[in-house]
């Protein structure tokens, strides 16, 4: 992602193309259950009845992707549920236009403040208000109604069929699959030159890890135990390859003729290839022995540090060996801990896993959720302003389709849903390539089905075709997206008799109709990247403040944070970093947006991922051996630390913190750095201590000087 886009950054999502979201299994899936679907209608001698079974398999495909068959699972029951129940629940409520608009607009509010809790969430509210409203624009009796949401329940469950037919017999597939390319990241890392301003390395593979592997968080099966127990150990390796990148480049820098250097290049080259190895036993089950021979090779290199002669290398150059060859020792230990792992995963290794995890109790898991929904309940929270400006612009999009004499259009409210977002780049990007897509989408259909020969079966093969497309290339670029749907629809919806000529007309009004609306209801009463951005940071400040004391506990004779803790903890910090990534990136997108912005935003970024980077190779040297009175200076130094993460994350959020109340974090590391002459040995806490103290200062130099600049701002105004 980068930091300081071009000028025309705005226009850019219109024409990007993502290629890391093609998966043309999952499109392949989506496309075969969409014929299968409309094939239930010919044979069933109603082309109707089988738009209706497409509807439901378009539904539940919206769901489906190639993660844990657990949480395809659980998606997809959801989607069929509310599909069933809102095919419903239109369907009766269709005679009476009252009733359908306040039940769509409630609809619409909460599709809208789902955005709180999850976005996939916020998706599958979006399909549901687009079910609503298609179904709500043929009123029936309870028992047609119940009768057409069976059949709709029918087609989520083609969907539903293909997308899990094999978990069980690879029930972990996606699991090992998502691991064994976390490995091969991973080895990566062993290339790398350490760059104190850039997010740690491998931090996106291991949150993709994390989230992939949150399936089979409560499973009890050995099986999954150890796939779990291999995420940690491997996030374990992570810290000590870096912090070792980075001692390795310490002695290059300071002792350019260091045998080490070389021992400690060969070590990493050799640990890169064991993890290459460690990803094909763990997809494959192959090259178990090989990976043990460069576990003996690291062994070798290991020992070459341990027995050079160092007497006349300075006492600090003593210290970055020492730390060195523990984080080396560190790496074998994990290394082989994560061979022994990955052979177990394989069929002739199947034995019980030694580590076992708490799961957290479902009761605590629904307060969180609905602490995070009350607390959400405000004006003040972009996700209620969201959820309100939705439900206010279906409600109206509704009347409009009402009031006009234009066939099917039910497709004002439609687009409204799926245009309008809770970001200004988001829904004006949309709506053009929405509007846009839409027009080309329907020439191309009435061309193809006025050029392919007469028959349902060239029909449904364009509708496998267009399926394809959408769910393949379509994931990629929303515009190529909006042009196979509409093409998709409109050969959908001529196969039930209606002339293409006639769709054409309709959805084209109506998709303008519906795009011209969310994004002048945006204009309106937007909601401002930048109204967000600084509780996005204050956030991320947060969680490293409460990461950091984890850390710091492990070493100044308090209770330390269980590993579990910490990992959850590291966890969250890499969450909160990378939604700020996403927030800036969307602020930088937004209509004016300086260079004073930028300048801003980059040195905050810098600064917080040095501390991050901080962060990481303190806790892989954890815990330093400190006497009571060092503890007790160590203490002292990681009050002031939090005291400072914990003023600037208030600041952020309209507090004011007075100069004064900041604490010299300079001074602070003085009187740490005191110690260094009796525990020298510690090169690597000091060189962190010190880092973390430099990007503080950073940090808030940077923040405070922005609140200033906003409040004189706000008093020239006045």
């Amino acid at each position: 992602m980068a930091l300081i886009p071009s000028k025309s950054s705005f226009w850019g999502p219109l024409f990007s193309f993502d290629r890391s979201r093609l998966d043309i299994w999952v499109a392949a899936r989506g496309a075969i259950a969409i014929g299968l679907s409309m094939l239930v209608g010919v044979w069933l001698n109603s082309n109707t009845i089988g738009m209706i079974v497409v509807l439901g398999a378009l539904n539940a495909c919206f769901s489906d992707n190639s993660d844990a068959y657990a949480f395809r699972a659980k998606r997809m029951a959801r989607a069929a549920f509310v599909t069933v129940l809102l095919v419903f629940l239109a369907s009766i409520s269709a005679g009476n236009f009252i009733v359908s608009l306040a039940l769509v607009t409630l609809l619409a509010f909460a599709s809208g403040y789902l955005i709180v809790l999850d976005t996939v969430l916020a998706d599958l509210g979006t399909v549901a208000i687009a079910t609503f409203v298609v179904f709500g624009a043929h009123p029936m009796d309870p028992a047609q109604a119940f009768h057409l949401s069976l059949f709709a329940l029918l087609g989520a469950g083609i969907q539903a069929l293909l997308a899990l037919m094999l978990w069980p017999f690879r029930r972990y597939r996606p699991e090992r699959r998502a691991l064994a390319t976390f490995f091969v990241d991973l080895s990566s890392l062993c290339d790398l030159q350490f760059k104190p301003e850039e997010v740690p390395g491998g931090s996106a593979q291991s949150i993709h890890t994390q989230i992939n592997l949150g399936a089979i968080s409560q499973d009890s099966r050995p099986e999954g135990r150890r796939y779990r127990s291999l995420l940690t150990q491997g996030e374990r390796l992570r810290l000590g390859i870096l912090s070792l990148g980075r001692l390795k480049n310490r002695i290059e820098r300071e002792n350019p003729g260091n045998p080490s250097i070389e021992i400690i290049a060969d070590f990493l080259s050799i640990e890169k290839s064991l993890l290459q190895k460690v990803s094909v036993i763990i997809r494959d089950e192959e090259q178990i022995q090989e990976a043990r021979e460069n576990l003996k090779s690291l062994e070798l290199d290991t020992a070459k540090v341990r027995d050079n002669d160092y007497s006349n290398q300075s006492v600090f150059m003593r210290a970055v060996l020492s730390d060195a060859l523990r984080q080396m020792e560190s790496i074998i230990g994990q290394s082989r801990a994560v061979i022994e792992l990955a052979t177990r995963t394989t069929e002739a290794g199947m034995v019980e896993s030694q580590r076992n995890e708490n799961a957290r109790p479902w009761r605590f898991r629904f307060r969180g959720v609905w602490a995070t929904l009350r607390a959400n309940f405000t004006f003040q929270s972009p996700g209620f302003r969201h959820a309100l400006r939705l439900a206010i612009c279906i409600a109206v999009g509704e009347i409009i389709s009402n009031m006009i004499s234009v066939d099917r259009s039910y497709w004002v409210p439609m687009t409204v849903a799926i245009v309008l977002k809770s970001d200004y780049a988001s829904t004006f990007n949309r709506g053009l390539l929405r509007i846009g897509g839409t027009i080309l989408g329907l020439l191309l259909a009435t061309a193809l089905f006025h050029i392919m020969p007469e028959g349902p079966c060239w029909a449904i093969a364009l509708m496998v075709i267009f399926g394809f497309m959408m769910r393949w290339v379509g994931q990629a670029n929303y515009g190529i997206f909006a042009v196979s749907v509409s093409a998709l629809v409109v050969i959908l919806v001529a196969m039930t008799g209606v002339p293409p000529k006639d769709v054409i007309w309709a959805r084209g009004v109506n998709t303008c109709l519906g795009g011209v609306l969310a994004m002048f209801a945006y204009m309106l009463w937007p909601t401002w990247e930048k109204t967000q951005l600084s509780d996005v940071v204050a956030k991320m400040l947060e969680t490293y403040r409460r990461s950091f004391h984890s850390i710091a506990t492990l070493s100044i004779g308090e209770a330390p944070a269980s590993e579990s803790d910490r990992d959850q903890l590291r966890q969250q910090s890499r969450v909160a970093r990378a939604n700020y990534m996403a927030s800036q990136d969307r602020y930088l997108r937004e209509r004016g947006s300086t260079s004073v912005d930028r300048e801003f935003l980059a040195g905050v970024t810098a600064a917080g991922n040095r501390f991050a980077h901080a962060l990481v190779a303190l806790e892989s040297a954890s815990p330093f051996t400190l006497d009571s009175e060092q503890q007790k200076i160590f203490k002292s130094f990681a009050d002031k630390i939090e005291i400072t993460l914990d003023n600037l994350s208030r600041a952020l959020r309209g507090q004011e913190i007075p100069n004064n109340e900041y604490p010299d974090l300079r001074a602070a590391f003085v009187e740490l750095e005191k110690m260094r002459a009796e525990q020298d040995r510690y090169g690597l806490f000091f060189d962190e201590t010190d880092r973390m103290t430099n990007s503080l200062n950073t940090l808030r130099e940077f923040i405070v000087k922005r609140l200033l600049e906003n409040r004189r701002a706000k008093s020239a105004l006045k």
